[in-house]
């Protein structure tokens, strides 16, 4: 699955200067660490990691630069859903962070997960990246949204924005009355 084309696609809709001031590892960088790293995580740092101009996944904590990684290579653990976690960082970064207006729904069934993903296609909205079995970022019309599912805690969570509150105000409505949607 070529997901990181996508999200590269997505940054440059919204940031079209952004991508060029980032910097990449050489193959040879990468090819020292690439026994020890998920191919999703190689294809990152060929992406960014010398400098991402100042867009940090997980933080402005967290350091991914490769002078880091050589430094903890056998301390660093790299999650195995690690293209959820940069789609989820991207779409927030590029997508929701500077919305007007935005809203946030929880709700206690994880496993509506696909059942509300169709609920939302349905809506006309459209996928803004691919679609993985843990998280969904959409948008149609002014709306964008990202439909996230946590089994470990028990949450599937919907946030969406637009620059439309009108918009959001309408959409939390729809979700909220939504029998799929409504508390048991």
């Amino acid at each position: 699955m070529k997901i990181l084309p996508a999200v590269i696609a997505f940054i440059e809709q919204r940031h079209p200067k952004f991508l060029s001031a980032m910097k990449g590892l050489s193959d040879d960088d990468i090819a020292a660490l690439f026994a020890n790293l998920p191919v999703s995580y190689v294809e990152f740092l060929t992406l960014m990691r010398v400098d991402s101009n100042g867009f940090s996944p997980s933080g402005p904590t967290q350091d991914y630069h490769f002078s880091t990684i050589e430094k903890r290579l056998n301390d660093y653990k790299v999650s195995g859903d690690f293209y959820g976690h940069i789609i989820r960082s991207v779409f927030y970064y590029f997508g929701l962070r500077d919305l007007e207006a935005r809203s946030e729904i929880h709700v206690h069934k994880p496993d509506i997960y696909q059942d509300v993903l169709s609920l939302l296609l349905s809506m006309g909205l459209m996928p803004a990246m691919p679609l993985l079995d843990d998280v969904s970022c959409l948008q149609g019309g002014p709306l964008i949204i990202m439909l996230e599912a946590d089994d470990i805690k028990g949450m599937l969570t919907l946030n969406f924005g637009s620059r439309d509150p009108k918009a959001v105000k309408t959409l939390r409505q729809q979700l909220l009355t939504n029998p799929l949607i409504q508390s048991k």
